[in-house]
């Protein structure tokens, strides 16, 4: 996805994937999103790289130092926040969301930060069946694993990414329009 306009607030978000496919969510604590599952990551800081904080985020969030150079972008996407919810400035602001991947083989140790209170690790086969859960995600979150989930594992079920095949964000797009398809259609949203 390309932006037209210069990115005004800047969100970093990563899934962890461990050898058995699974990925971390957290459960918000407070604010607009309680209660709600999401990825780890956040809001990077004025003067801040992406890079440097989506490491921080992860740090703060979930306990789990990860080095930056272990981190595989995917994706990135600008939405304009046309009701001046996040930052009532004119023009309307863009705001830049990236998706990362952080691969793992065991299931890391997680130490959670002040904003979360709970954390699961959830498989594809969770993310399918179980509604309630998905129900409890946040939108961006559901779009998200839709993504990875039904597009990337679908296509390439057994590749670690970034140990053996970088993945091209040309072939995330892609995946990306097709996960969401599917998820569509698993929901009966689109025919």
């Amino acid at each position: 996805f390309k932006c037209i306009k210069k990115v005004t607030l800047s969100f970093a978000w990563a899934i962890i994937e461990t050898g058995s496919n699974d990925v971390l969510i957290v459960r918000r604590k407070r604010g607009r999103f309680a209660g709600k599952w999401e990825l780890p990551g956040g809001r990077v800081n004025s003067g801040e790289d992406l890079l440097s904080g989506l490491v921080r985020e992860i740090r703060e969030e979930v306990g789990i130092s990860i080095d930056p150079n272990d981190l595989v972008h995917l994706l990135s996407i600008g939405v304009i926040d046309e009701r001046k919810k996040v930052l009532p400035i004119e023009p309307f602001p863009m705001i830049g969301q990236d998706l990362y991947l952080f691969q793992t083989e065991d299931e890391p140790a997680v130490v959670l930060g002040d904003e979360h209170n709970r954390f699961r690790f959830i498989s594809a086969e969770r993310f399918t069946e179980d509604i309630r859960t998905r129900n409890k995600l946040t939108g961006l979150t559901m779009s998200f694993l839709a993504s990875f989930f039904y597009g990337i594992r679908r296509f390439k079920p057994n590749v670690r990414i970034f140990q053996e095949e970088p993945l091209a964000v040309r072939d995330f797009d892609a995946y990306w329009r097709t996960g969401v398809i599917a998820l569509g259609k698993h929901l009966k949203i689109i025919t």
